[in-house]
């Protein structure tokens, strides 16, 4: 499981050979979140209003690198 994105104290990973749609699993402070690419849609969260909506932003700046990182390691 390839950590793609470290910022802000987030890690967002993208699991090798995983499911459909395209979506990453991110961790802060032993919180979990699992989000959609495309569209970018909170599917999962352990994590309060503030940090969702944190990762949320950071899932849109870095999309085009989220989405090539997924392309790579699930074909």
């Amino acid at each position: 499981m390839p950590t793609i994105i470290r910022e802000n104290g987030f890690e967002i990973r993208i699991y090798t050979d995983d499911h459909e749609p395209p979506h990453v699993h991110i961790y802060k402070s032993g919180k979990r979140a699992k989000m959609t690419l495309q569209p970018v849609v909170v599917i999962a969260t352990e994590m309060n209003m503030k940090q969702t909506k944190q990762v949320e932003l950071l899932v849109y700046k870095h999309l085009d690198k989220l989405l090539e990182a997924w392309k790579f390691y699930n074909g």
